[in-house]
């Protein structure tokens, strides 16, 4: 009994690991930075605050925290799912797209799915937000309010120069 639930998980780790394997790096040009782009990256103390903050504004009113509870609950219920985060959190780490089950739908499917997913994450969000008489943060408004802390210097300009 115990060798064939080992077996099983061998194998479904052993999938995994195949279908990391295929996946493409991310675009060095997409309009976030990766974490291993923010790590190589030297902010002030004053940038590095800012960015907290939002950050942590960004969790607490948009989806983040709706997500975290939704991945939560799903590790308490399915704990092999935990691999699958490991998993994309390692390929995030390494600069690589995270693997996703939505990318394989068609596009019509996949809009329709994400749009159900952000509607039930951002329920806690939402919530925050209103007990808290804040606005919601949206996943474009967040992306935007990071975006301004994180500027990246023109081409040509290193960050030194353009503190100066």
């Amino acid at each position: 009994m115990i060798q064939s639930a080992c077996y099983r998980a061998g194998l479904i780790f052993g999938l995994f690991v195949q279908l990391v394997a295929c996946t493409p790096a991310q675009d060095s040009a997409r309009e976030t930075p990766s974490i291993g782009q923010l790590a190589n990256r030297q902010l002030s103390p004053q940038e590095s605050q800012e960015l907290l903050d939002r950050v942590g504004q960004n969790w607490l009113y948009g989806n983040g925290i709706g997500e975290t509870a939704l991945t939560a609950g799903s590790i308490f219920v399915f704990p092999p799912y935990a691999l699958y985060v490991l998993g994309n959190a390692a390929l995030s780490l390494g600069g690589y797209e995270q693997v996703r089950l939505s990318n394989a739908l068609p596009e019509e499917e996949r809009k329709n799915w994400l749009s159900v997913y952000d509607e039930v994450t951002s329920g806690p969000g939402r919530l925050n937000a209103a007990v808290s008489g804040r606005e919601f943060i949206t996943r474009e408004r967040a992306r935007a309010r990071i975006g301004e802390v994180l500027q990246t210097p023109p081409a040509g300009t290193s960050v030194e120069k353009q503190k100066k």
